[in-house]
This record gives C-alpha cells, sequence and structure tokens, in this order.
C-alpha cells in the first residue's frame, strides 16, 4: 500500500493509506446501501441494440457486449416522492422538485461508481514519529467512498482516535 497522504491532528502527523476494497460486501452501492433507486444490470448487443425498458436510463456506455446497467429512473422518483428525498439546495422547491434532485444526484452517484470514478477504499493511518517514521500505532476502516473528501475526514477521525488514546498515555490533554 503506497502513502496517499499526510495529515497533522492534534499535534501529531499520521501517514494515511488508501487501498481499493476488493473484499466481500463491497461490491455495488445499489447492492450494499439503502437509498438508492433500483439498478438493472442489463446488456448492449451488436449494432446498438440493448434492452433497456421503458423509464430506465443507462449509467454507462457499454461496448459491443459489455454489460450495461440501467437505473430505473420511473420507479427512483416514485420511491423519492414516496420517503421525501432531497438533495442539496434541502427544502427548495415542491416535493416533486425535491424527489427530481434527489434522484439526479443518487442517477450521478452510481454512475460514477460504474464507470470508475469512485471506488470503495480501505483507510489506514499511522502515527509518525518525531522523525518522521511510522510507528506501530495505527487503524483502519474499510469499505469507504474513495469520491469525493469523506475518505479525509474518515482519515482524520482515525487519526484523532489514536491522537487522544496516544496524549492520554502521555498524560496531557488533547
Amino acid at each position: 500500500m503506497e502513502r496517499h497522504d499526510t495529515i497533522t491532528v492534534n499535534g501529531l502527523d499520521f501517514a494515511v493509506y488508501l487501498e481499493q476494497d476488493t473484499d466481500a460486501g463491497t461490491g455495488a452501492p445499489w447492492d450494499n446501501e439503502d437509498g438508492h433507486g433500483p439498478v438493472r444490470e442489463g446488456s448492449r448487443h451488436a449494432y446498438g441494440v440493448t434492452d433497456k425498458r421503458p423509464g430506465e436510463r443507462p449509467l454507462n456506455q457499454a461496448g459491443r457486449r459489455d454489460t450495461q446497467f440501467f437505473y430505473d429512473w420511473q420507479e427512483a422518483m416514485r420511491i423519492a416522492k414516496r420517503d421525501g428525498w432531497d438533495a442539496p439546495p434541502y427544502k427548495t422547491g415542491t416535493k416533486g422538485e425535491q424527489a427530481a434532485r434527489a434522484v439526479l444526484a443518487d442517477f450521478n452517484h452510481l454512475r460514477g461508481f460504474v464507470n470508475g470514478d469512485w471506488v470503495y477504499v480501505g483507510v489506514r493511518v499511522v502515527r509518525l514519529d518525531g522523525d518522521g517514521e511510522e510507528t506501530d500505532e495505527s487503524d483502519s476502516l474499510w469499505g469507504v467512498e474513495s469520491g469525493g473528501d469523506y475518505w479525509r475526514e474518515v482519515a482524520e477521525e482515525l487519526a484523532d482516535g489514536i491522537a487522544q488514546t496516544y496524549w492520554a498515555a502521555q498524560g496531557e490533554a488533547a
């Protein structure tokens, strides 16, 4: 695992490592998480013929014989209206407009996954000593989305836990 970043939390330095999480339980988000519109695996056939159904939108552009994923926009809108989905800017517009924003955000998020714009990763932090060498104090969390800055928030929380323990052992408050 190659070092991705170095951060400072509560006066201590930490190495941050990210590694793609390929273990079970980190498949597609629509299989492992609540709050997504329905996605179906289909195919694109020769000459551009697909098995897309009415109300669906393709999440990816498949080649001649590649897997294509279809997002059921129509059913997602029904679910979003029923369950009160919303997306930024929150609580603006009608319930239908809120649902439409949320479905679009969900579609774009899932499209990013299908197209490889983000993956699930393991985030591991290791405390560095005064010389910048790694210590044996580390922590990790797996199944974290690599897109955006969420992995950085996770790294800071993990580092904070290590720092709290370190400073408590030193008899100091962080």
